[in-house]
C-alpha cells in the first residue's frame, strides 16, 4: 500500500444525464434518468405483430459515426479543462491512460485502440499528440488504472496522469451481443440491464505537485486493490464473491474505519451483481454494516462500461466537494466482465 499522496485535481464528464460534470453529478444526486426507447435496434423479443422490439437505453449521441469514441472523450477532456482551470495545450503535458471498450467486438473497436489518441489530440486542439497507454477495459477498467498510477506516484520517475475512459453499449455489434446472451433487460428479461454510453477524465498527481501549482485537490486516492473472480458472468455459474471479498477486505483495511464510510458501485440491475454483493456483505459484516449509504449511479446512466470508474470517482469527489457526502471516506467498486474486481477509497480533502 503506498500513502495517500494522490490526489484528484480535475475532472470531467459527459453522460445520458449532463453534459458536463457539474449537470451529470446533479441529475444523478436528484436521481434523473432518461431512459428512452431507440429504434435503431430490435431485441429478440417480438411484438405481438412479430416485429422486434426496440431497446430502452440510455443515449448521450443523437447518432453514432464512426467517431463517436472521439466526441464524447473530447467532451469529457475539454470539461477537465474548464474545471482543472487548464489549457488545451496542457494537456499534451500529461500521460494518458484510456479505458477503451472490448476490442474484439468489431474491427472499428480494434482501431479505436490504435487510432484514437492522434484523432482526439486533432479534436480537443493539442499541439502534441500526449504519451498515451491502454489500460484495462470493462466497468473496473478506469479503477485499475487509477491503481497503477498510485503505485507508480510511489517512485522516483513519475508524470502527472490523465486515466479517461469511453464506451458505448449502444453500437449495433454490443447490442446483439448483449442481446444473443442475455442481457439486455426487457419485459422478456427482467435480468439484464439497461445499455448506456459516455466518458470520463479524471487528473491525478500527487499532492505535493497539484498545491505546488496551486491546484485544489477534490479528493485523495487512499488504497486500490484488485482481484480476479473465478467464476465471471460469462461462466455461465454465480459469482463465488472470492476476488470482490478480497478487494473488500483489504481496502477496508487500509482506507475505511468501520462505520465511517459509503458504497459508490456499479451495481445495474443484473442478479448476478447482486448476488456477489449479498455474498460480500454476510462475508464483511464488521466492515461494511456501519457503511452509511450505497450509491449505484447506473440507476441513472444505465450501464456504461469502460467509463464506469471514472463515473465513480466523479460522484464521490463531486459528492466531497459541494459537502453533501454522507461520510469522510468513500469505498468505491467494481466489477469487469472477464473476472477483475477493483476496489479503490478516496478521503475528502
Amino acid at each position: 500500500m503506498s500513502s495517500p499522496s494522490l490526489v484528484i485535481t480535475g475532472l470531467g464528464m459527459v453522460s445520458a444525464v449532463g453534459a458536463d460534470l457539474v449537470g451529470s453529478c446533479a441529475a444523478i444526486r436528484a436521481r434523473i434518468s432518461r431512459f428512452r426507447e431507440v429504434d435503431t435496434f430490435g431485441t429478440r423479443e417480438a411484438h405481438a405483430e412479430g416485429e422486434p422490439r426496440p431497446v430502452v437505453a440510455s443515449p448521450v449521441l443523437s447518432e453514432r459515426g464512426p467517431d463517436w469514441a472521439v466526441r464524447l472523450l473530447a467532451q469529457a477532456l475539454q470539461d477537465l479543462v474548464r474545471n482543472a482551470r487548464l489549457q488545451r495545450r496542457d494537456l499534451a503535458r500529461y500521460r494518458l491512460l484510456l479505458s477503451l471498450p472490448d476490442p474484439t467486438l468489431s474491427p472499428a473497436h480494434a482501431a479505436l485502440h490504435s487510432q484514437l489518441v492522434p484523432l482526439l489530440a486533432a479534436r480537443t486542439g493539442m499541439v502534441t499528440v500526449p504519451t498515451s497507454a491502454v489500460a484495462p477495459g470493462g466497468n473496473a477498467g478506469m479503477l485499475q488504472a487509477v491503481q497503477a498510477v498510485l503505485a507508480a506516484a510511489a517512485q522516483t520517475r513519475w508524470e502527472p496522469c490523465i486515466v479517461a475512459g469511453v464506451d458505448s453499449h449502444l453500437l449495433s455489434e454490443g447490442l446483439a451481443r448483449l442481446d444473443r446472451t442475455g442481457r439486455l433487460k426487457s419485459p422478456r428479461n427482467r435480468d439484464g440491464f439497461i445499455p448506456g454510453e459516455g466518458a470520463t477524465a479524471v487528473l491525478l498527481e500527487r499532492r505535493t505537485e497539484a498545491l505546488r501549482r496551486g491546484a485544489a485537490p477534490l479528493a485523495s486516492v487512499v488504497c486500490a486493490e484488485t482481484a480476479v473472480e473465478p467464476r465471471a458472468i460469462g461462466s455461465g455459474e454465480p459469482s463465488s464473491g472470492e476476488a470482490l471479498t478480497r478487494v473488500l477486505r483489504a481496502a477496508c483495511a487500509a482506507g475505511v474505519p468501520e462505520g465511517h464510510g459509503w458504497v459508490v458501485c456499479d451495481l445495474n440491475g443484473e442478479s448476478y451483481r447482486f448476488r456477489e454483493w449479498g455474498l460480500v456483505r454476510a462475508r464483511l459484516t464488521p466492515q461494511l454494516n456501519g457503511l452509511r449509504r450505497i450509491w449505484h449511479p447506473a440507476d441513472c446512466l444505465g450501464d456504461v462500461g469502460a467509463s464506469t470508474g471514472g463515473m465513480l470517482l466523479a460522484v464521490a469527489a463531486r459528492a466531497f466537494q459541494r459537502g453533501y457526502a454522507p461520510a469522510d471516506r468513500a469505498l468505491l467498486w467494481a466489477g469487469s466482465d472477464d473476472g477483475h474486481r477493483t476496489a479503490l477509497v478516496l478521503t475528502r480533502q
